[in-house]
């Protein structure tokens, strides 16, 4: 616990330190600073811009006063001010805007495959499968993909008469083009019986 005290003759006697005696009005001949002091710290002294602080109490560990120059004291507290400063500012920094989602929305997902956009970053797909058996939406990250030859780079599971919702939160990222369609095989070029709805957003 630090507590700082002004070097009055009050404080000196509640500390046990021995300053100066402050009944008498200071001379030129008699500055303001502690008598147990060398010349170096007497001059620092005179040029700190708090002349009357020049002492604080400290509680050691068995609860004992010590008496400890201000200086470095008062150091210590403005670096670690400037520490908690510094940790607010992360805490409170804005963080950097995010582009919104574009959205799209597809009602005739088949073996036709369909451009969503260049390069880009996928955040979301729903889709629906309204046939009587399983299909699967196929992702091509490429210009001109051929379907039952390519390599999708994501091919997602439609239950039949079911839907599938996905969301990446930091995004799938395709870094020539984002295609699609929807084969009855995870690899495969046979179109569902049916088309799938599909509903996605990106960036």
């Amino acid at each position: 616990m630090v507590q700082k005290i002004e070097s009055d003759a009050a404080a000196d006697r509640v500390v046990g330190l021995k300053g100066p005696d402050r009944s008498q009005a200071p001379t030129a001949a008699a500055p303001e600073y502690p008598e147990s002091t060398s010349d170096r710290e007497r001059s620092k002294f005179r040029q700190s811009k708090f002349r009357r602080l020049t002492q604080v109490a400290v509680s050691d560990d068995d609860g004992s006063r010590i008496a400890e120059k201000t200086d470095a004291l008062l150091q210590e507290l403005i670096d670690e001010t400037k520490k908690v400063q510094d940790f607010l500012q992360i805490l409170t920094a804005e963080e950097p805007a995010v582009s919104p989602l574009t959205s799209f929305f597809d009602s005739a997902v088949t073996t036709t495959v369909r451009h969503i956009t260049g390069a880009g970053n996928l955040y979301y797909l729903e889709v629906q499968n309204p046939n009587a058996a399983d299909a699967w939406l196929q992702l091509f990250d490429a210009n001109a993909p051929v379907l039952g030859t390519s390599l999708p780079k994501l091919s997602l599971y439609i239950p039949a008469q079911g839907a599938t919702d996905k969301f990446w939160e930091r995004g799938i990222e395709f870094k020539v083009a984002m295609r699609y369609a929807a084969t009855t095989t995870a690899t495969g070029s046979t179109a569902p019986t049916s088309n799938l709805v599909l509903n996605g957003g990106y960036v």
